[in-house]
């Protein structure tokens, strides 16, 4: 092969080598957890989850390369692994619970509230009525909902906070809620009475949630730093 040649197969390794870098993303960290995948952009410093939930199907591309899609079929994120034997390893061990949620309880639905409108909301099922009073809602349903992995994160999150705001305590609600917890739940738990204990740990997860939510969990737990660790915050007091 000639000095020509030897260029030429150069510069096509080098696009090649250079359109798989741009591919794989190695900037970006992708890790699941045991209810959707964590994506950290480690030079912008943003943050994003996908919930298992939102995935509605997986492709392998080129053999190393798990493409999760949403019901339109629109690529959520993409998961490179450097060989197939690890990327279909990946693959097998999936939960099954990817595919449209399935919704259980309305009254725990966010429906376009911003963070605080909804816990607001919640909070007003639990104290202002009574802990169960005047709505369909029963403990052990609510139990159901904070425990059903197909549920949405955003109703099993609010079911978690409305069995806190009536008594009842973060860790005893779920097996584990820990750092390998979606990153909602163990916010949510950490704003509610008796979840003092996983501030910390939420203010580290916080950061998968959107801006808005952020700022939200910030103001709500500074102002936890001022109340009674078993009041539910907004509760109002009771009267003679």
């Amino acid at each position: 092969m000639d000095i020509v040649g030897v260029c030429a197969w150069l510069g096509c390794a080098a696009v090649v080598g250079s359109v798989e870098v741009l591919r794989r993303k190695p900037w970006t960290s992708r890790r699941f957890d045991r209810g959707g995948l964590r994506v950290h952009n480690w030079v912008t410093g943003r943050r994003s989850y996908v919930p298992f939930t939102r995935i509605a199907s997986v492709d392998v591309e080129l053999g190393n390369t798990l493409a999760l899609k949403d019901v339109q079929g629109k690529v959520l994120a993409r998961v490179c692994y450097f060989t197939p034997d690890d990327c279909f390893a990946a693959f097998a061990n999936l939960p099954r619970l990817a595919g449209r949620p399935l919704s259980t309880c309305s009254a725990f639905a966010r429906g376009g509230l911003d963070f605080d409108g909804w816990l607001r909301r919640i909070r007003s099922l639990a104290t202002q009525r009574g802990p169960y009073r005047g709505t369909d809602i029963e403990p052990p349903q609510a139990l159901a909902v904070a425990r059903y992995e197909l549920a949405p994160l955003t109703e099993r999150a609010a079911a978690i906070y409305y069995l806190c705001c009536a008594g009842q305590a973060p860790r005893d609600l779920l097996p584990r809620l820990d750092r390998e917890s979606p990153p909602l739940l163990v916010v949510v738990a950490a704003l509610a009475p008796g979840g003092e204990a996983l501030l910390p740990l939420a203010k580290d997860l916080v950061r998968y949630l959107p801006q808005e939510d952020q700022a939200a969990f910030q103001r709500a737990a500074q102002a936890s730093a001022t109340r009674s660790p078993t009041a539910c915050p907004g509760a109002q007091p009771k009267t003679a």
